[in-house]
This record gives C-alpha cells, structure tokens and sequence, in this order.
C-alpha cells in the first residue's frame, strides 16, 4: 500500500525482530504465545522525489504514525499477526505564518497476515500472505489511506549461527498485487543482526520496485501514498530487552534510488510485549 508498505510491512519485520530467538524461529510463534507491539514513527520533508530521481519543493509534509501490531501463534507451523495505524498528518507551506494549512487524524490502511513455516532445520522457510485492508480515508483533506484492497504472498528463509555472539539472517520476497489502477510491485528484504548481552543490533536493507503496470498518475494527494513509488532503504536499529518477554526498540530509517515518493528519512521508537 504504496508508503504505507514501507512503513507497514517494513514496521512489521521490525517487530518481529524483536529477539534474535524470535527470528531462528522463523518468526513463528509457539501454539498459543502472543506478542502486543505499540510503535511511533516520525516522517517530515518539504521535497519529494519524482519519477526522473529529481526533488521538487512541497509544502512541508509531516507524519506521525502511532502502529498498533499483535500476533498469536494458532499452531506449530501457523502464526497470524494484524496491524493498525492513526496517522496525524499536517502540511503547510509556512510552518510559521501556517499558509495553506492542512491537517488530518485517523485511522490508515490496515493489513492482515499470515506465516506458515515449511522447513524446519538449519535454514526455516516460512510462505506468508499480507492483505493490505482500506481502512484509511482517501478523500480526507489529506488522505490516511489509498482506497485500494491489495495483497502480497512471500517467501522468507531465516537462520542463526554463533561467531562468539548469537547472529541471524531474514531474507524475503514477495509480489505486492495491487488494485484500483496503483502498479503491482516487486518487495525485498534482507535484515541481519547479533546480540550482545540485552541489546540486539539489527540492519536491514529493503527494495521495492514498481511495475508501472497501472496509471501512469500519482492517485493520491498524500506524498507518502503515490502510485509507482521505488526505492531501496536501509534501516539500523538496537533491540533494548528487559528479561524475555519485553523489549524496546529505535530505528532510523532512510533510501536511496527514490522515485514517486516524499524525500525523508524516518525515525521510529517501539515496546513490545510476548504473552
């Protein structure tokens, strides 16, 4: 869901990163375990990147995205998992005369997924599917949603070694089928880390490439929403744990290879919690 996918989906690997154990198991939850994430993101830029990789001025435009994340693991094999975001929005061509103001809160597009572990070895393979739900508003003074149903079947391999300290490794892919004229996309991600005593180091690199098989259009007024929006980003962070069960985690995330979207990094902080 254009943006939204890179904080969303990305938010969600993020989430699931939360212990190094969590990932050599393939981020598949034990029958019955469930973890609670509440997450905070901070986006704000006055230029976006266009379709030839050229920065033209906006009004200043910033995001707060406040991430409600669960999953429950149904079986050995099978985790479901669910997020929804409030997004405040503001724009404004003068931050202090505040010309040309628009602002919104609520509610974003919601997704939905689902983890099914395959292998269970060395290297855990893991199918799962993101449904991406409308949820948000795209007719508001500035959109929270883009109005489109989508969804996106993956592939994931994870593993863990020891080198002196315990290190992991995601990899994963999937086709992001998209609907109501926005391209299909091709998403990737490779996230990495160790644990050092109750911190955990993570970076993770993350492409995403549009098909442009849809409207040649931007179909959305939110800069973070644009249709045929690439990129690659990478994304380092530390995992804080607090015994087993709880965990704090701060990311700052930003690309490269931009087209189609709103030139800012982003920062974001999390707690989470395994029941």
């Amino acid at each position: 869901m254009s943006m939204i996918w890179n904080k969303k989906y990305g938010v969600i690997m993020v989430l699931l990163a939360v212990s190094c154990q969590t990932l050599a198991a393939a981020w598949v939850r034990a029958p019955g375990e469930t973890l609670m994430a509440l997450g905070v993101s901070y986006t704000s830029a006055n230029k976006v990147y266009d379709d030839a990789g050229n920065t033209p001025g906006i009004p200043r435009f910033t995001e707060i995205a406040t991430n409600f994340y669960g999953e429950h693991g149904v079986s050995e094999r099978l985790t479901l998992g669910a997020m929804l975001p409030v997004l405040n929005l503001h724009s404004a061509e003068n931050t202090t005369l505040l010309a040309n103001e628009r602002r919104h809160t609520g509610i974003g597009d919601s997704v939905a997924s689902g983890q099914y572990l395959l292998v269970q070895g060395p290297v855990l393979v893991s199918a799962g599917l993101d449904l991406g739900l409308p949820t948000g508003n795209k007719n508001a003074a500035i959109a929270t949603g883009d109005g489109e149903f989508s969804f996106m079947p993956k592939v994931s391999a994870a593993g863990g070694f020891q080198i002196g300290l315990p290190v992991f490794y995601l990899l994963s892919t999937g086709y992001h089928k998209r609907t109501v004229g926005f391209s299909d996309e091709i998403y990737g991600q490779l996230m990495g880390g160790f644990r050092a005593s109750f911190v955990t180091f993570i970076f993770s690199l993350e492409a995403r490439q549009s098909l442009k098989n849809g409207d040649a259009g931007l179909l959305s007024t939110n800069p973070l929403y644009y249709n045929n929006a690439s990129f690659f980003s990478y994304a380092p962070g530390i995992v804080l744990h607090a015994g087993e069960r709880l965990a704090f985690n701060l990311f700052y995330k930003s690309g490269f290879l931009v087209r189609n979207i709103l030139g800012a990094p982003s920062i974001s902080a999390g707690v989470s919690y395994v029941f």
